[in-house]
């Protein structure tokens, strides 16, 4: 399955039953498990290192390991707070047919006299 194709069923489990930071952590564990291998190798740096700049090297590690994961948790809350205004601009037709791994159709939708639609409405 192709990266285009995840996330338009990513998507669509997201329309079907909203936004949930715990699937998105959930479907991302191995990236997290392992990036709390390395905090936790960083951290062990810091204990162990008799030397100050060594020790000042992983702080500055540990201290960008943190940095990254506030970064991420301030994504997940705002991804949660702007869901509904963001299902309402997505064009579900072009995410239904990357799920299904069909060319999206590309067409003009035509008003009721027969002009194409202005695309800025």
């Amino acid at each position: 399955m192709d990266t285009d194709q995840t996330i338009a069923k990513s998507l669509l489990l997201n329309r079907a039953q909203g936004f949930s930071a715990l699937r998105f952590i959930r479907k991302s564990a191995r990236r997290y498990f392992v990036s709390i291998l390395v905090a936790l190798a960083l951290l062990a740096g810091v204990v162990w290192q008799e030397g100050i700049p060594m020790k000042l090297l992983f702080m500055l590690g540990f201290g960008m390991y943190c940095g990254a994961l506030l970064r991420d948790i301030g994504w997940l809350r705002r991804m949660k707070k702007d869901w509904e205004s963001t299902s309402q601009i997505i064009d579900w037709e072009k995410v239904e047919a990357m799920a299904e791994n069909k060319q999206p159709v590309d067409h003009v939708r035509q008003d009721t006299a027969g002009r194409p639609a202005d695309p800025r409405h």
